[in-house]
């Protein structure tokens, strides 16, 4: 077994051409897979290390693109329940978080002695000359279940390639491409089954119930021969789903409010309950909370925005952050996201007398003024990532009329649809209700409790009554349960109530802090 171990691990391989004594060389970093922990087989080694010039780096970031799927979506340690042993030099063995592996099935030699391979052919799921690669994450209760016995060695962190077959990043006829048939297998390690060329999930002996939602993306098709358009990367919708199979706590929003008679943040974290108290703010400066990812840490940063002032400490290493943006005068509202995409909240402000925007981008510090809204309409800022390109988009909901206008970031161009009641007092709660990484439009009626969604997957409707109509319920939608979707929330002012229906985990209730401190409930996101 190769371990890949320390900081920097580089392998130069040579292949020399007959009859001259210059070689073709190439450089492979392993240092990648060194820092994710990723153990190879003799086999799988071999393979990164082969001369052939169509094995390259890039599998290299395949590897660690697919491994960091495995990690993020809290999958590992999900799929089965490991506790065997296995045995023989080219058998995927229990390694942490997983292991590579390679070596031809069909040599009997080789396999004589290998666990894995004699389990899956005594369950009719490996045939020699065909299986081109398997995942090992067969649980004890699957094979119980279907097979009647216990497979005390069938692991899970494990992915074998069949070196009977040629694998290539450029494949020939008659090759298989190395990238693909990896993102593939990982695929499987995430749950999720095959699909047909029509992008249908097939119906399969695994315990893999799901497939990619993205058109567009076949990284699960089968087979993944050249010519084929199966991606060599888990894909963002690969990720997704994986994340609504294994909701992480480390992606759940905390339940947070703001004191602004004390200038207190408390908070209660979502993934070990413990409570926690950031002093933060001035108890007499009417300070505005603006919490946000101003640092890039997938972690909002407390923040207080106060007159033209803005007051940030960095969750990354507790320094702060002191910039004046904003005209004291001008009534000029605080509206920070991420506007130019490098994963990091601009410093931004909406002035409602003119319409104009003003955002300090955090990626080059530069300004960038926008005049979108209407003075004298009293239209609402509302940005979010509406177009799914990775940058909020600039936007305001005008309740005069209903009207919603969003400037996509991506193209340039306009979506304005009528989705709100003029009459009836609704607040525009845009957020990613159906977790497709889009923006869905969004308002609460606070006279009925209701809920009215514009799907952005779809484009249907989806109403929800969550809420008490007469009890000042506040809407704070945000991921509560991690699944990668916006929870319907809402927090009562006047018990420290909130009611959270959340798309995974069901309902939920708790009180959080007390009433009677004008406690302002606070979004705190994590990425």
């Amino acid at each position: 077994m190769k371990k890949v171990t320390g900081l920097a691990v580089m392998i130069v391989v040579c292949l020399a051409h007959a009859g001259t004594v210059s070689a073709q060389c190439q450089l492979i970093d392993f240092s990648p897979l060194s820092g994710a922990g990723i153990s190879l087989s003799q086999g799988m080694y071999d393979l990164l290390t082969s001369p052939d010039p169509n094995i390259n780096p890039g599998l290299i970031n395949a590897v660690v693109g697919a491994h960091n799927a495995w990690d993020d979506s809290n999958a590992k340690g999900w799929l089965g329940n490991y506790t065997g042993v296995h045995d023989g030099a080219e058998c995927p063995a229990n390694q942490t978080p997983f292991q590579l592996g390679a070596f031809d099935f069909t040599n009997t030699q080789l396999n004589m002695n290998c666990a894995t391979t004699q389990k899956y052919q005594q369950a009719g799921l490996l045939d020699p000359m065909s299986s081109v690669a398997f995942v090992d994450y067969f649980s004890n209760n699957f094979f119980l279940t279907r097979y009647g016995f216990v497979c005390l060695q069938c692991g899970t962190k494990s992915i074998t390639f069949n070196l009977h077959f040629t694998f290539s990043l450029n494949p020939a006829p008659g090759q298989w491409d190395v990238g693909a048939v990896l993102a593939h297998e990982f695929g499987h390690m995430l749950g999720f089954a095959h699909m047909t060329p029509g992008r249908t999930c097939q119906d399969e002996r695994v315990p893999a119930p799901h497939c990619s939602q993205n058109a567009s993306r076949n990284t699960m098709g089968n087979p993944v021969f050249d010519g084929e358009t199966c991606e060599r990367d888990i894909s963002d919708s690969d990720r997704l789903n994986a994340n609504l199979l294994y909701p992480h706590p480390l992606l759940q929003a905390d339940i947070v409010v703001y004191r602004p008679n004390a200038g207190a943040w408390l908070v209660r974290r979502a993934f070990d309950g413990a409570l926690t108290q950031v002093n933060w703010g001035c108890g007499t400066c009417l300070d505005k909370p603006v919490a946000a990812d101003y640092d890039g840490d997938g972690f909002s940063d407390v923040a207080v925005y106060r007159n033209g002032e803005w007051l940030i400490q960095r969750s990354s290493d507790g320094g702060t952050i002191d910039v004046w943006w904003g005209c004291v005068s001008c009534g000029d509202i605080p509206v920070p996201a991420d506007y130019d995409g490098d994963g990091r909240a601009d410093i931004a402000v909406y002035r409602p007398t003119t319409g104009q925007w003003f955002i300090l981008r955090s990626s080059d510090g530069g300004l960038t003024q926008v005049n979108w809204g209407c003075g004298s309409c009293g239209d609402i800022p509302v940005p979010a990532n509406y177009d799914g390109d990775g940058k909020a988009d600039i936007a305001v909901y005008r309740q005069s009329t209903g009207q919603w206008f969003i400037l996509r970031s991506s193209d340039g161009g306009v979506t304005q649809p009528y989705w709100g009641c003029v009459s009836c007092g609704d607040i525009p709660v845009p957020a990613d209700f159906d977790g497709d990484h889009r923006a869905d439009i969004a308002v609460y009626r606070p006279s009925t409790g209701d809920w009215f969604i514009l799907r952005s997957s779809d484009g249907g409707l989806t109403q929800t009554n969550f809420g008490c109509p007469g009890c000042g319920d506040v809407p704070v939608p945000a991921d509560y349960d991690g699944d990668g979707r916006i929870d319907i929330a809402v927090y009562r002012p006047g018990t420290a109530e909130w009611f959270i229906l959340q798309t995974s985990a069901g309902y939920r209730s708790l009180v959080w802090n007390t009433s009677g401190h004008a406690d302002q409930p606070v979004k705190f996101l994590k990425r």
